[in-house]
């Protein structure tokens, strides 16, 4: 009988061990959203080439895109830099991924414009169609900007 009771004592000791193993992780979840941030922030980019309506545009030899945010707290920020006087880009803003599809499209803040975007390690690569009015300077058309690291 004694042997009996250390033997479910045994058991229930094994179980709980097995149930504790198991628990979720404790650390902080990531999303695919913040794994996307992770790439594009803290990082200066710096153009390569800078298309207008599928044409070289020769204007934005020094012009550099910056963004930051804090995972899981949208929306996020960009700075510019070497921004020439005609640019479809203010100097700095905010964007959100897209509800819909966050791996294909960042929504910048000024009129909700969609931006496509391509990034790897080294690479960013942003398009996007601009048409209607906006801050002095603004062209409307097709982007295309290449931007390194």
């Amino acid at each position: 009988m004694k042997s009996l009771k250390y033997l479910v004592v045994a058991a229930l000791l094994g179980a709980s061990l097995a149930f504790m193993r198991c628990s979720s992780p404790s650390g902080p979840t990531t999303t695919a959203q913040d794994d996307l941030l992770k790439k594009l922030s803290g990082k200066t980019w710096k153009v390569q080439s800078v298309k207008f309506n599928n044409l070289p545009d020769l204007t934005y030899t020094n012009f550099a895109l910056t963004i930051t945010g804090t995972k899981g707290s949208l929306p996020f920020d960009y700075s510019t830099a070497g921004r020439p006087a005609t640019s479809p880009w203010p100097a700095a803003g905010k964007f959100t991924f897209s509800t819909t599809d966050f791996s294909q499209i960042v929504i910048r803040d000024d009129n909700n414009l969609p931006v496509n975007y391509v990034v790897s390690a080294t690479a960013l690569q942003l398009t996007f169609t601009y048409a209607g009015t906006g801050f002095a300077g603004r062209v409307a058309g097709s982007w295309v900007f290449t931007f390194g690291l």
